[in-house]
C-alpha cells in the first residue's frame, strides 16, 4: 500500500514518461513477436513440408531489436532511480 502512494503520488509528466517508456519496449517486443530462428527458412524441415514461412530476421534486424530492448530496459531503469533518487543507497520512501 505504501509503494501504491508513492506511485500515485508522483507528477503526472513523470508518470506518463514511465507509461510511455512501457509502451515503446511492449511495442518492440510485439514487433518481434513473430521472429523465428529456425533453420528451416530456406529449406524445408522434411518432404511433407515446405520451408518455414515466419520471419527470419537477419543478423543485423536480431541485433537492432536487442539494442532496442537494452536502450529501452536502461531507459526504465534511469527513469526509477531517478524517482526513487537511490544516490546514497537508502530509498526516501522507507525512511
Amino acid at each position: 500500500a505504501q509503494i501504491v502512494r508513492f506511485g500515485a503520488g508522483l507528477p503526472e509528466p513523470v508518470r506518463e514518461q514511465m507509461r510511455a517508456c512501457l509502451r515503446d519496449a511492449a511495442a518492440e517486443r510485439l514487433r518481434a513477436l513473430d521472429w523465428c530462428y529456425c533453420p528451416y527458412a530456406d529449406r524445408p524441415r522434411n518432404a511433407h513440408a515446405g520451408p518455414c514461412s515466419r520471419h527470419h530476421p537477419t543478423d543485423a534486424e536480431a541485433a537492432a531489436h536487442r539494442a532496442a530492448l537494452r536502450a529501452l530496459a536502461h531507459r526504465a531503469a534511469t527513469l526509477v532511480a531517478d524517482i526513487l533518487a537511490v544516490g546514497d543507497g537508502q530509498l526516501p520512501l522507507f525512511t
